[in-house]
């Protein structure tokens, strides 16, 4: 365990900016080499904000990593209640230091092995049925293996399971799901990386209960980055927001007409797509169930998470 005695409890890693408020309660390091050595005479604080670019070649990455290499050393080095955040204008260098550090912790705290426990399937005849509809992901189509997978499994139950093909263009599928909700009564949605971030949207504006799966919640930063249309695509996502008019900057002024008890969110820890700590963070009034068993983007072996939906059906 670390006995360094804490002069700090927070730490303001940047080369050049100052830390807000009162700096007396920071220790401020201006290079990688100074947060080790802070580390090692005074030990990890509760808190760090982290800037990327030390100047040359040094980056905070290099902490980062070393840091993590202590606290495998060394089980504890890293307290448990340490929390962070990255202050970098580098969105790609605050990405990766996100990406590195959180996944890290997330293993080191739940481990491998700790994996999400399903809820025992209900007789047919003993659970509500539901009206659901399911959305695929940018590319994919209502025939995919995942897609047909589910809807099996969940009509064998007695649920009702539609499951479209869209476009991937928000511009047309959200007018689309839109008309679809209301024609056909859908009570619940289910939907897949962009799909997620549609089954989102749908959720506020009906009120219904969601299941996001790997959901993509950036997708003009991400599958319409190098669109010749990104900008009209990002603005059809923001004008289907229920609260679009008083936006500031989609999403972070809070889906405030979510019923978030009744969002669940499962997420492959490992995916390759989507930023995993910044998805958690930005729902992390939803359920959420955390898996760590190697799924990625695609989220393999799917069905698994039918008695998750059954038991989200329920609420």
């Amino acid at each position: 365990m670390n006995s360094h005695i804490q002069a700090n409890k927070k730490m303001f890693l940047d080369d050049e900016r100052m830390p807000p408020g009162d700096e007396s309660q920071w220790r401020i390091c201006r290079s990688s080499n100074d947060a080790m050595q802070a580390m090692l005479q005074q030990g990890v604080p509760d808190f760090i904000s982290f800037d990327h670019d030390l100047g040359g070649d040094d980056t905070a990455m290099i902490f980062v990593k070393w840091l993590i290499d202590k606290d495998l050393d060394s089980l504890g080095f890293i307290p448990a209640e340490f929390s962070f955040e990255i202050h970098s204008q580098n969105p790609i260098g605050a990405h990766n230091l996100r990406q590195t550090l959180y996944g890290y912790l997330t293993y080191r705290d739940q481990g491998p092995r700790a994996a999400v426990q399903a809820p025992t399937l209900p007789d047919k005849e003993s659970h509500t049925l539901a009206n659901i509809l399911y959305i695929h992901g940018h590319g994919s189509s209502g025939n995919s293996e995942k897609a047909t997978q589910l809807k099996a499994q969940l009509e064998s139950l007695g649920h009702k399971v539609h499951v479209p093909t869209h476009q991937s263009d928000p511009r047309i599928d959200l007018r689309m799901l839109e008309g679809m909700m209301e024609s056909e009564g859908i009570e619940a949605v289910i939907g897949s990386s962009l799909g997620g971030l549609y089954a989102l949207l749908l959720s506020e504006r009906f009120g219904t209960s969601a299941f996001l799966i790997n959901p993509s919640l950036h997708p003009e930063d991400s599958v319409f980055r190098e669109h010749s249309e990104r900008s009209a695509i990002k603005a059809a996502l923001d004008s289907f927001k229920t609260d679009a008019p008083d936006k500031k900057e989609w999403p972070d002024n809070g889906y405030s007409q979510l019923d978030w008890p009744r969002i669940t969110m499962a997420i492959a820890m490992d995916d390759e797509r989507i930023d995993v700590p910044y998805t958690v963070e930005t729902l992390t009034r939803a359920h959420t169930l955390k898996f760590h068993d190697g799924r990625g983007h695609q989220f393999k072996n799917v069905g698994d998470l039918v008695p998750h939906i059954v038991e989200w059906l329920k609420r």
